[in-house]
């Protein structure tokens, strides 16, 4: 079983080169490790944090940030773990959120938030200065761009819309 938080430096570094050289295989790598990630990994803060970390790093790359929301839209193992299981960086999270509810595919949209509800690190109780993340913290960053930019669907605002006002539970 890997350490993602022992390990990290080195597997930063093999995905570094391997993004220069190869991203296919650096993608391969990033499945394999979120392959082998167990559910006590997955439920230890720093070990998720640690894989969440290796993930963004492989998607931020320079060679690989043009292509990350590709690469999210169609690894659905990688999306379901950044938004869903790991303790992803909250500035990760509205990085990568901002990018794909531009896409304005609402079913993705609908996906991620779903995703990002159920997240176990999630803390609604969160102030936006700590470290630990909110999803009203990550809706109002991650609309916190231009409305060109943007550019949202009415769908796509319904569906961010439903998630932003409290529900009469």
């Amino acid at each position: 079983m890997t350490s993602f938080l022992e390990n990290e430096k080195t597997l930063c570094a093999q995905i570094d080169e391997l993004c220069m050289t190869d991203p296919q295989s650096a993608h391969e790598l990033i499945n394999n490790l979120l392959d082998e990630c167990t559910p006590e990994q997955k439920s230890s803060k720093v070990q998720s944090a640690a894989l969440s970390r290796i993930c963004c790093r492989f998607l931020m790359h320079r060679k690989s940030k043009s292509h990350l929301t590709n690469i999210l839209t169609k690894n659905k193992k990688l999306r379901t773990a950044l938004f869903g299981e790991l303790n992803t960086y909250k500035y990760s999270l509205v990085f990568l959120l901002r990018r794909l509810i531009r896409l304005n595919d609402t079913a993705l949209t609908q996906e991620l938030f779903n995703l990002l509800s159920n997240n176990p690190y999630r803390d609604d109780s969160a102030k936006d200065y700590s470290d630990r993340w909110s999803l009203q913290f990550i809706i109002d960053e991650s609309l916190n761009a231009p409305e060109d930019y943007l550019d949202l669907s009415d769908e796509n605002k319904f569906v961010i819309q439903k998630y932003t006002t409290p529900s009469a539970d």
